[in-house]
């Protein structure tokens, strides 16, 4: 299957997703994948249409996507309290969990590390620690990337 990007329409595909995608660079490359994806699935060239249809839903999605909501989706996926993933527990049984749920907020929400951290009881340099974790495994290849497309798929679908 081939696709294709019109060169004279590449400027304006650029400065749209730039002008409307204006909260963080996650959001910008969440959409920029997202449109090359609609764009493989569908069969279609990349156009300002495509571009556009992509970019509604991205910032409609994103604005309900809290850090709270992150865990409520991950505590019930992996059957644990709130309480539990802001706990100091260092069970491994407790900390993947959370350490995904850090991941997924720095990805998904405009939180600082300092403001992440604090949401789950850690200072700013276990949650980048977390990050780098998750980021290093899903590099890996390991089991860990099945939980995060799930995860991913969820958040951006809006049915968290």
């Amino acid at each position: 299957m081939k696709w294709f990007v019109p060169i004279s329409t590449i400027p304006s595909i650029i400065h749209y997703l730039a002008s409307e995608l204006t909260e963080d660079v996650r959001q910008l490359e969440s959409a920029l994948i997202g449109v090359t994806a609609k764009s493989i699935l569908l069969g279609e060239p990349i156009d300002l249409k495509l571009a556009e249809s992509v970019t509604k839903n991205i910032i409609h999605q994103w604005k309900n996507i809290t850090i709270d909501v992150i865990k409520n989706m991950v505590c019930k996926n992996y059957n644990i309290s709130i309480s539990d993933i802001v706990s100091s527990s260092r069970k491994k049984s407790i900390v993947r969990p959370r350490q995904i749920a850090i991941y997924l907020s720095r990805r998904y929400t405009d939180n600082s590390l300092q403001a992440i951290g604090r949401s789950f009881n850690r200072y700013h340099a276990t949650a980048l620690h977390s990050i780098g974790t998750i980021e290093q495994e899903l590099k890996e290849k390991s089991p860990l990337q099945k939980h995060m497309e799930f995860f991913c798929q969820k958040l951006e679908s809006g049915k968290f």
